[in-house]
């Protein structure tokens, strides 16, 4: 990607992107990101750390 560089470390280089239609939030209207993750290590196959 662009974003990769000479100066930026690698585990902070972007890897990829996914979009999603509409972003979870809670009824304050902060992003729950916990999904986002859950969404993330399902559609793996995987477990994360946060997966409960």
């Amino acid at each position: 990607m662009i974003l990769r560089g000479k100066k930026l470390a690698h585990l902070k280089a972007v890897i990829g992107v996914t979009y999603v239609e509409e972003l979870p939030k809670t009824a304050s209207g902060k992003i729950q990101k916990i999904h986002l993750r859950n969404d993330y290590w399902d559609s793996k196959g995987k477990t994360g750390r946060f997966v409960n």
